[in-house]
């Protein structure tokens, strides 16, 4: 099967892998100066361009928290060449940061 043909059936199939790709720019106000802050969809914490102290968010729900095949699709998106390494590591990090809370 070609590369098209496999990343539009896994989209299909896992209506989360999208936003996995290509996450939504969620905008905040920064509680301390006012002034707009960019998050990913998956991103809880930044620092503020403008004054450099931490702004937080409540997560968005992301399916990599819940799908029994998260760490799975990660990796199938990786050898797909549709995700990066290193993005792949982050969004691994947060999910052992997240069942580490629970």
């Amino acid at each position: 099967m070609n590369y098209y043909r496999r990343v539009i059936g896994m989209f299909k199939h896992c209506p989360g892998a999208k936003s996995i790709v290509r996450p939504q720019i969620i905008v905040v106000e920064c509680p301390y100066c006012r002034r707009e802050v960019e998050f990913f969809e998956y991103e809880v914490e930044v620092e503020c361009p403008n004054c450099r102290r931490i702004v937080r968010r409540n997560p968005s729900q992301s399916c990599i928290f819940w799908c029994n095949a998260a760490i799975d699709c990660l990796k199938n998106l990786v050898a797909l060449n549709t995700l990066t390494i290193d993005r792949a590591n982050e969004l691994l990090n947060l999910i052992e940061r997240y069942k580490k809370s629970k």
